[in-house]
């Protein structure tokens, strides 16, 4: 088996739709056709890879205008148009993160009042849509939201609502901050604000998840340019840590694959200005 990771970039390339995942060889064809199937726009949705294969897409922008859309992609490059309910908002540059329950969590985003602290739930099979009852404490866009081992949700970074990126972090505790034998209850779940922050504030950055548990971000965009440092977030002990390698070309918008051994690959992405990075695979060694 061969570890592949497939980027696609929109117009803009607000946010790079990123699926990661083992792959035969023999899957390539079906790859590419669920890749081709996905529509042209400026961008800023959010992709996710539901339990059954499936690819679902929600939000984005084209043309400047926010797209309610939501989308189903098969492995034979069928698209099925979904409608949610009406708790959910049309939005860009948010994050969507499947759950153990198969619901979806959507977090953040600019709407059409700016940058939103709410989320929304989506439920599978039947894409119904439910709102959560907590809030994020600071609104924000382009971050990212990594499931942890215990089943919270990591937000990490992004921007604010006057465009400036964020060191802050949040976590989304489904269990409302009560002992792990509590049900698993999403839409009463609760943001708090992480104890440490990050060393440099960052957004377009990625952040996976490490067989340890900790959580590696790498990359992105800060206050003046592109970010070359990583950081290590460690949810058990609270703390962030710098390592003390750095990317040789600074970028944002790439993407991060977590090898069989342990190591992460950071490959593609933007420089400054929206020039691609066409060179330089990077590997952490965490």
């Amino acid at each position: 088996m061969t570890n592949r990771t497939f980027t696609r970039r929109f117009r803009w390339g607000a946010t790079v739709a990123l699926i990661t995942g083992l792959f035969v060889m023999a899957t390539r064809g079906v790859v590419a056709r669920m890749l081709q199937a996905l529509p042209d726009g400026d961008g800023g949705e959010a992709l996710t890879v539901l339990p059954d294969g499936r690819w679902l897409t929600t939000g984005g922008a084209d043309d400047g205008a926010l797209l309610g859309a939501t989308r189903l992609v098969d492995h034979r490059g069928r698209v099925e148009h979904v409608e949610l309910g009406p708790a959910w908002r049309p939005r860009t540059e948010h994050s969507a993160t499947l759950l153990p329950t198969g619901s979806v969590l959507v977090i953040g985003g600019v709407t059409d009042q700016g940058e939103s602290g709410d989320a929304t739930l989506i439920g599978t099979p039947g894409f119904d849509t439910a709102g959560v009852s907590s809030a994020l404490g600071v609104p924000r866009s382009a971050h990212t939201a990594t499931l942890l081992l215990d089943g919270r949700v990591l937000v990490i970074g992004g921007r604010d609502a006057r465009g400036e990126p964020l060191a802050s972090i949040e976590a989304f505790d489904p269990r409302s901050g009560h002992d792990s034998d509590a049900p698993y209850m999403p839409e009463f779940g609760a943001f708090t604000q992480w104890p440490a922050q990050l060393h440099l504030p960052r957004s377009q950055h990625t952040a996976t998840m490490l067989p340890d548990g900790t959580v590696l971000v790498v990359g992105g965009r800060g206050g003046s340019g592109d970010v070359p440092s990583a950081e290590i977030v460690d949810p058990a002990a609270g703390t962030v840590r710098t390592l003390d390698s750095v990317l040789h070309i600074p970028r944002s918008e790439h993407t991060a694959t977590l090898l069989p051994d342990g190591r992460v690959l950071i490959a593609g992405g933007y420089e400054e200005n929206s020039i691609a990075v066409s060179q330089g695979l990077w590997l952490v060694r965490p």
